[in-house]
């Protein structure tokens, strides 16, 4: 019998959150090598922009986002996240929905994305 180890890399059981923050206009980076699970929550009223920083070719990341629990926000996302035509990428408008979106990329930069959305 012979035994093959296979080194698995990755982050296993860690969600990360991330703060949109204000510079100027609202934004928030998932910085994506520190893990494949995040969250973050809409700031109400505005325009949040969200982009991925610092990925890795063939990987997927997940990201939940809740609906400000007031008047709902909106995303703008980074020009480097591709939806297929057609899908809605807004964000659901109705106080704490939740959406979940999925975003894998080939070479580190350009992601590829789909979603979840109106968990309410």
């Amino acid at each position: 019998v012979v035994f093959i180890i296979i080194p698995i890399y990755g982050f296993y059981g860690k969600v990360i959150t991330t703060s949109i923050t204000y510079s100027g206009l609202w934004a928030g980076v998932l910085a994506a090598d520190e893990g494949n699970f995040f969250q973050t929550t809409l700031k109400p009223s505005s325009v949040n922009n969200l982009g991925i920083g610092n990925g890795s070719p063939g990987q997927t990341i997940n990201v939940k986002i809740t609906q400000s629990s007031t008047n709902p926000g909106t995303i703008s996302w980074n020009s480097s996240i591709k939806f297929p035509d057609g899908f809605d990428s807004a964000a659901s408008t109705g106080a704490n929905d939740i959406d979940v979106f999925t975003f894998v990329t080939w070479d580190g930069s350009n992601w590829y994305a789909t979603g979840l959305k109106n968990f309410s």
